[in-house]
């Protein structure tokens, strides 16, 4: 899951724009299971337990989507232009690449499988 945190341009502007979509509309449940089975799996082989891996691929799931509906709210129109004397999509794509890296690197960083003190949270 590392590796997600420091691609560029994972959130790209097709691609936060499809966000919605996905965002707003029911994921049938083995849909659901056989999309997480590849992080999943590693995870369980990892020492999460099976609740504590689905909570984690949920977190990293909501992050991602949230942080999508965002930035497809941020200027710049298609072609790139200013709106309202603001920043240029290219310009705000770089911001949101900086700012998705570090939160989705925080966010993984912290994930681990349950130990004593955290099955007490």
């Amino acid at each position: 899951m590392t590796s997600v945190a420091t691609t560029p341009g994972l959130l790209g502007t097709s691609r936060a724009r499809a966000v919605t979509v996905v965002a707003t509309r029911p994921l049938d449940p083995e849909a659901g299971r056989q999309f997480i089975a590849p992080v999943f799996g590693p995870l369980l082989e990892g020492g999460f337990d099976e609740e504590r891996a689905l909570l984690a691929i949920q977190s990293v799931a909501v992050f991602t989507i949230g942080h999508a509906l965002a930035e497809t709210g941020a200027g710049g129109d298609e072609d790139g232009a200013a709106q309202r004397d603001g920043p240029t999509r290219s310009e705000n794509a770089a911001y949101y690449d900086r700012w998705f890296a570090l939160g989705l690197g925080a966010l993984v960083d912290g994930l681990a499988p349950a130990s004593p003190a955290s099955d007490n949270q």
